[in-house]
């Protein structure tokens, strides 16, 4: 039994920084992994659901009654019913999330995504009008977009500085995962069964997480329950002894303590100090490179845009070598950012997105406007191109931006500041996938894929000259930078 005591954060000598003594030991637990693996499933349905359209709108657009549950064809607008609408209602996950967590706890939190997700997989499972799908995938994405508000926030409370960075990365490994569980069984089952499937890890989520996952320590102890957060840190750090997990105890304390004595926090702080202006200004630019760079609209419509490119190789399968491509790319960037750097990955990135997507453009262009184009010799390039695309995206833009931002910003304006800048790129990203459908109809695709590349490239330059360099340097170090700037 460990001693809560009296934790008086005025005898934590050298702890400034709140982490100078804290973490002795690098001896990480299994349990933790298997906590954060298990949190992170709610990623992997998120992601499955993002690509549902790829392999639904094909049958969605058949005049086969036993593909098509709707009984007729959909039109473009109703496609953007489909995809676009449910992008722009997800804002309202951001807005509504944000203050969940803090007001219910973020294990409470998880639940409440996950059952969230489960009602309206279910709903559109037994849907039969496209106002339902888009209605249940309207709640759906609300609860994906919750999902990148509090997931983050309950794996950096339950790891520790030196395994943060591996247990956050899990987020970018299950993604590509989640792609490809909705690529595979997709097109393999019925719009209903293949709905219904998604909610299987929702299920196994919920029930291990209500069950066994323990609540974050640091919101046990900002809710002044200490005896329940010491539980939570025997039961998440079981390489330690009493000693160090009562350590770890008073330095939370202190952390927190210390950020309520920082008056600025909240929107308006975002735009009172220059250094937190910079940093906004470099997330935005970051951010707004991975959603305009026209990954989701391209992962929602891989399988209607490529199954006219070859008769030999169908947009599902391509989607699932994209699925493949990604996890290897994604898992590639985990690897290399603390050895190359968070700027040279972004650079390249950014870079080659933008290359492979004027080449896809290109064969769009040839195909769709000049005559006597042998198109059949080209199938190869934009089929390489999409592949090359998604390695490069998922290489730095795809994995950094969200960490790059969280480094970026000061602990207390950092909440808000990811708001802000998550609301601004759905607003944006959402615009973005509505409009794609439509202009694509009436004006080309190649003329869409060119703007994703238009956009890459503008990323790119603003990362060359405004993106300091923040691998491995602490938090005054980073702005001593952005003054710099």
């Amino acid at each position: 039994m460990v001693e809560s005591g009296n934790h008086n954060v005025d005898q934590l000598d050298g702890l400034s920084d709140g982490t100078t003594k804290l973490y002795m030991s690098k001896k990480d637990t299994p349990f933790v992994y298997f906590c954060a693996i298990t949190a992170s499933l709610l990623v992997f349905t998120g992601c499955s659901s993002i690509v549902w359209s790829s392999p639904v709108i094909p049958k969605l657009k058949s005049t086969n009654d036993v593909d098509n549950p709707l009984g007729k064809p959909i039109s473009p607008f109703e496609t953007s019913l489909i995809t676009g609408l449910p992008s722009f209602v997800a804002i309202l996950g951001n807005i509504i999330f944000a203050q969940v967590p803090n007001a219910v706890g973020r294990k409470n939190s998880l639940l409440l995504v996950s059952l969230g997700m489960m009602i309206s997989l279910v709903v559109i499972a037994f849907g039969r009008h496209v106002y339902v799908y888009s209605a249940g995938l309207c709640f759906l994405f609300i609860c994906v977009a919750g999902v990148y508000v509090v997931l983050p926030l309950y794996l950096s409370e339950i790891s520790e500085p030196h395994n943060r960075g591996r247990i956050l990365s899990l987020i970018g490994v299950l993604m590509p995962l989640g792609n490809l569980y909705g690529y595979v069984l997709g097109p393999l089952t019925s719009v209903r069964n293949f709905t219904l499937l998604l909610t299987l890890p929702l299920v196994i989520h919920f029930i291990v997480v209500y069950l066994v996952l323990p609540e974050s320590p640091v919101y046990l102890i900002s809710k002044n329950n200490i005896p329940a957060a010491l539980v939570a840190l025997i039961s998440l750090r079981r390489n330690k002894n009493v000693v160090r997990i009562n350590e770890d105890c008073r330095c939370i304390e202190y952390n927190l303590k210390s950020r309520e004595n920082n008056n600025q926090s909240g929107l308006m702080a975002l735009f009172k100090n220059k250094n937190v202006r910079r940093a906004l200004l470099i997330s935005l630019g970051i951010n707004l490179t991975q959603q305009l760079s026209g990954v989701i609209s391209i992962l929602k419509f891989l399988a209607p845009i490529f199954n006219n490119v070859s008769s030999s190789f169908s947009g599902n399968n391509l989607a699932v070598m994209v699925a493949v491509i990604k996890f290897i790319s994604f898992f590639l960037s985990t690897v290399l950012v603390e050895k190359s750097g968070r700027k040279p990955l972004l650079l390249i990135s950014s870079f080659g997105s933008c290359i492979s997507l004027f080449l896809i453009g290109i064969y769009f262009f040839l195909k769709n406007n000049v005559s006597n184009a042998n198109i059949a010799t080209l199938s190869w390039l934009p089929l390489s191109s999409v592949l090359l695309f998604n390695f490069m995206y998922a290489l730095g833009i795809g994995t950094l931006s969200i960490t790059v931002m969280n480094e970026l910003f000061p602990v207390d304006v950092r909440a808000a500041g990811c708001a802000f800048v998550f609301t601004v790129c759905y607003l944006l990203g959402a615009s973005q996938v509505f409009l794609f459908p439509l202009i694509s109809e009436y004006y080309g695709v190649q003329y869409c894929i060119w703007s994703f590349s238009f956009f890459c490239f503008m990323g790119f330059t603003f990362m060359c000259f405004m993106l300091p360099e923040t691998k491995g340097k602490s938090y005054a170090d980073i702005q001593i930078l952005l003054n710099r700037l």
